[in-house]
């Protein structure tokens, strides 16, 4: 999908058309200078967007939920070395 094309097509700027997915303007950019690819969750609303025109596709786009970050264990506290000379 040439990203560009369909946002010129709908005569937005790439900041109208990043306000529509609910993305910032430098993703759109990304996108139509094929630096990043769109997350699955854009991709989506692109895909929606492409058949309905600008609606507001944030609204009807499903949802993508991520896992939730997996907690990581504190470090164990280890004591400071003492140098020998300071050794009691």
């Amino acid at each position: 999908m040439d990203i560009k094309a369909l946002r010129e097509r709908h005569g937005l700027s790439p900041a109208d058309l990043a306000d529509e997915l609910g993305v910032h303007w430098r993703s759109v950019h990304r996108w139509e200078h094929d630096q990043v690819a769109p997350s699955p969750l854009a991709a989506a609303r692109l895909a929606e967007f492409a058949k309905t025109g600008p609606q507001r596709v944030r609204a009807e786009a499903p949802e993508v939920h991520a896992a939730p970050p997996t907690p990581t264990p504190a470090p164990a506290r280890v004591a400071p070395s003492i140098p020998s000379r300071y050794r009691v």
